[in-house]
Protein backbone atom coordinates (compact mmCIF):
# COMPACT_ATOMS: atom_id res chain seq x y z
CA UNK A 1 0.00 0.00 0.00
CA UNK A 2 2.81 2.40 0.83
CA UNK A 3 4.53 1.73 -2.51
CA UNK A 4 1.30 2.45 -4.40
CA UNK A 5 0.83 5.66 -2.42
CA UNK A 6 4.35 6.78 -3.26
CA UNK A 7 3.88 5.92 -6.93
CA UNK A 8 0.57 7.74 -7.18
CA UNK A 9 1.79 10.73 -5.17
CA UNK A 10 5.03 11.06 -7.09
CA UNK A 11 3.40 10.71 -10.49
CA UNK A 12 0.72 13.27 -9.53
CA UNK A 13 3.43 15.71 -8.53
CA UNK A 14 5.21 15.22 -11.86
CA UNK A 15 1.98 15.55 -13.86
CA UNK A 16 0.91 18.77 -12.13
CA UNK A 17 4.39 20.26 -12.59
CA UNK A 18 4.51 19.27 -16.27
CA UNK A 19 0.90 20.34 -16.98
CA UNK A 20 -0.07 23.36 -14.82
CA UNK A 21 -3.47 23.54 -16.56
CA UNK A 22 -4.43 20.31 -14.76
CA UNK A 23 -5.15 22.42 -11.67
CA UNK A 24 -8.27 23.74 -13.42
CA UNK A 25 -9.71 20.24 -13.84
CA UNK A 26 -8.29 18.83 -10.59
CA UNK A 27 -8.61 21.85 -8.32
CA UNK A 28 -8.16 19.81 -5.14
CA UNK A 29 -4.97 18.22 -6.46
CA UNK A 30 -6.41 14.68 -6.64
CA UNK A 31 -5.21 13.17 -9.90
CA UNK A 32 -5.72 9.47 -9.06
CA UNK A 33 -8.75 7.67 -7.63
CA UNK A 34 -8.60 6.69 -3.96
CA UNK A 35 -8.31 2.94 -4.41
CA UNK A 36 -6.09 0.68 -6.43
CA UNK A 37 -6.17 -2.78 -7.97
CA UNK A 38 -3.27 -5.14 -8.39
CA UNK A 39 -2.79 -8.80 -9.15
CA UNK A 40 -0.04 -10.98 -10.47
CA UNK A 41 -0.20 -11.20 -14.25
CA UNK A 42 -0.91 -14.91 -14.07
CA UNK A 43 -3.90 -14.42 -11.74
CA UNK A 44 -5.96 -11.97 -13.77
CA UNK A 45 -7.52 -11.94 -17.19
CA UNK A 46 -8.12 -8.94 -19.41
CA UNK A 47 -11.85 -9.27 -18.72
CA UNK A 48 -11.27 -8.98 -14.94
CA UNK A 49 -9.35 -5.72 -15.46
CA UNK A 50 -11.97 -4.37 -17.88
CA UNK A 51 -14.74 -5.16 -15.38
CA UNK A 52 -12.84 -3.42 -12.57
CA UNK A 53 -12.29 -0.30 -14.68
CA UNK A 54 -15.87 -0.28 -15.99
CA UNK A 55 -17.37 -0.59 -12.50
CA UNK A 56 -15.12 2.04 -10.89
CA UNK A 57 -17.47 4.90 -11.76
CA UNK A 58 -15.85 7.93 -10.17
CA UNK A 59 -17.67 10.91 -11.77
CA UNK A 60 -14.57 13.10 -11.40
CA UNK A 61 -12.22 10.68 -13.10
CA UNK A 62 -11.03 11.55 -16.60
CA UNK A 63 -12.00 9.00 -19.26
CA UNK A 64 -9.20 8.21 -21.70
CA UNK A 65 -11.29 6.35 -24.25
Amino acid sequence: AKAVGLLKGGSSYVMFRAHPNFTRRYAKGHFWSRGYFYRSVSEVTEEVVRTYVREDNDPHQLRLS
